[in-house]
């Protein structure tokens, strides 16, 4: 299994390593001297995004406030979700279960 690649400033040949510390070089026919890269530097990768936990959009008990907006971009005051239709914005009240009065009255 290749496990590393490289391939030639020159473009004329490639190398893999594979995982008993073995280099095979492919070329171009004829080209006896490949040119390789003296001076590497390291890979630079993107940042890894943040994951958050699952949440179902039905459940009750989902605390969607633990997931943070993202930044507005230079100019903008506002998000998108502060200018919903009156239609699709509907206040709702979660009225408190009912306390057993044994458990206010210990």
């Amino acid at each position: 299994m290749a496990l590393s690649m490289d391939i030639s400033p020159s473009n004329h040949c490639m190398a893999f390593g594979d995982e008993h510390s073995g280099i095979s070089v492919y070329s171009q026919a004829g080209n006896t001297e490949p040119v390789f890269n003296l001076f590497p530097r390291e890979t630079e990768f993107a940042d890894h995004l943040l994951s958050y936990p699952h949440m179902g959009i039905d459940d009750p008990m989902a605390i969607y406030s633990s997931i943070p907006l993202p930044h507005l971009p230079p100019g903008e005051t506002s998000y998108a979700s502060d200018n919903w239709p009156a239609r699709f914005a509907k206040e709702v009240y979660r009225p408190l279960p009912i306390i057993d009065p044994l458990v206010l009255n210990q």
